[in-house]
């Protein structure tokens, strides 16, 4: 354990002065410790700023962190009618012969649009056609030039506005519509199928029934399933925004000059069922509740969709804190590197690491353990910007976000580390990190019989673990 320091807290003396005048206090060393980044050797500093200090050095280590893979369910399911939920279902399939076979599927239920004025439906309405329009917000793979065959079934059992886990027994489907379609990505796409007359004519009929309200005209629909039958090797996102993507019924009322329509919107009674089947690389047996690694111990993998994230332990700097007896930490960063990382936004192929990673703490069992599930940076004093917090905040977390000139996923952990540092009781030396992705609700234990995982996207990395490290710049005594 570190010795004993000899001298009141000098750090906690510092950030007081630093809320009061922020400008003023950063001072020397700070300034040096950012225009000195590169440097590797002690840079001798004088000045006042450390009290009892004569002449201060800044330094700079390099810590490779100890990283082992972890797992949130080998099946998951996302609902997205919970609150802050991105509201976007999820299908295709992903054939990696490393990583495994995905295939996510979609589930939806349809609302009646707001204001239709009912009694317009007359009771011989004819049903001219019905088209299902998907406005696409999300797209990864590396074969969108070649066709895609889309799938659409309705569910045999009403989708309730409940949060579906991965026990929940998935309803029954008929197939009602079925085509062949060039999905060419760009910043927002629409585009529609035919799905069966059949559709139109329950709508039609559940509209005219006056029993219904207006909320289950289209819970009487049941709901409904969309896939990707072909190995195409991508994967989309379906705006589930308001009026985004709907199923539209054209009709004509008898003796009417012109034709009608009417919409069905896509209700939040929705969730996103993934398919996976291990690779080469994955273990078939790998576990959530303990630490394992992939068939090649030298590599780590991250997908928030299939659930399968990097588990980082800060024994490293532990050791490494214990051999310094006084430390300020001028800048501190979680850094994952890799000169392959890429973002290719063609029409033909879309693939980028993730962007947003948020660092969540496992405890020494490997259950989710701070409240909010948040990594927080000194909450209680910084965020880890230097801005004040609220103390008892748990919604200004930590993020590590993706630098494509640096090819690096980084966050700064400044604060954080320093309060490692400066009170021992803050860090159980058995805790780990977690950085996960888009997660809203999520299982308080890994492989819980109940989950309740808000999956993300599927933009992901594969890394050599020598490639996940703490950069710490700090001064201490000469």
């Amino acid at each position: 354990m570190k010795k004993e320091k000899v001298f009141l807290n000098p750090i906690s003396i510092y950030i007081q002065n630093w809320q009061v005048k922020p400008v003023f206090f950063l001072g020397p060393v700070i300034l040096l410790a950012l225009f000195f980044q590169s440097c590797e050797e002690p840079i001798e500093v004088t000045g006042d700023l450390v009290p009892g200090a004569g002449n201060t050095e800044l330094r700079f280590v390099e810590l490779p962190l100890d990283v082992t893979q972890a797992a949130f369910d080998t099946v998951l399911v996302s609902s997205n009618n919970v609150t802050n939920s991105e509201g976007r279902i999820y299908f295709g399939q992903y054939n990696d012969p490393q990583i495994g076979n995905v295939k996510a599927n979609g589930y939806f239920a349809s609302i009646l649009q707001e204001g239709f004025v009912r009694d317009s439906v007359k009771q011989d309405a004819i049903v001219k056609s019905v088209n299902f329009y998907m406005n696409f917000n999300y797209f990864y793979g590396d074969n969108f030039s070649n066709e895609q065959t889309f799938k659409i079934s309705q569910l045999s059992d009403t989708l309730s506005n409940k949060t579906y886990t991965i026990n929940d027994a998935i309803p029954a489907e008929t197939e009602v519509g079925q085509s062949n379609i060039l999905i060419e990505p760009s910043d927002t796409l629409t585009v529609s199928m035919q799905i069966a007359s059949s559709i139109g004519e329950k709508m039609l009929s559940n509209i005219r029934n006056e029993s219904y309200s207006d909320a289950e005209v289209g819970l009487a629909l049941k709901g409904f399933k969309i896939e990707s039958l072909e190995s195409t090797d991508a994967i989309q996102g379906l705006n589930l925004g308001r009026s985004a993507s709907y199923i539209e019924v054209v009709y004509e009322n008898p003796g009417a000059d012109t034709i009608s329509s009417v919409r069905f919107n896509l209700s939040g009674s929705s969730f996103t069922e993934i398919e996976f089947e291990t690779g080469s690389l994955i273990p078939s047996d790998y576990s959530g509740k303990k630490s394992f690694d992939l068939t090649d111990p030298s590599k780590i993998y991250f997908n928030n969709m299939i659930g399968i994230f990097p588990r980082i332990n800060f024994r490293p700097f532990i050791e490494f804190i214990d051999t310094v007896d006084y430390m300020l930490i001028n800048k501190a960063e979680l850094v994952i590197a890799n000169p392959d990382f890429e973002l290719v936004n063609t029409r033909s192929t879309q693939k980028r690491p993730p962007e947003f990673i948020v660092p969540f703490i496992l405890d020494e069992e490997g259950n989710i353990d701070r409240e909010g599930g948040f990594f927080r940076a000194v909450q209680r004093n910084f965020t880890s910007q230097g801005a004040v917090a609220d103390q008892e905040s748990t919604d200004s977390p930590a993020s590590l976000l993706y630098n494509d000139e640096k090819k690096i996923i980084n966050a700064d952990i400044s604060f954080f580390l320093q309060e490692i540092y400066d009170n021992p009781g803050f860090w159980n030396p058995e805790y780990t990190v977690l950085p996960m992705s888009r997660i809203i609700n999520r299982n308080a234990n890994p492989f819980d019989e109940t989950p309740l995982l808000q999956i993300g996207n599927f933009d992901n990395f594969l890394v050599d673990k020598s490639q996940i490290k703490m950069k710490v710049y700090y001064t201490t005594f000469k």
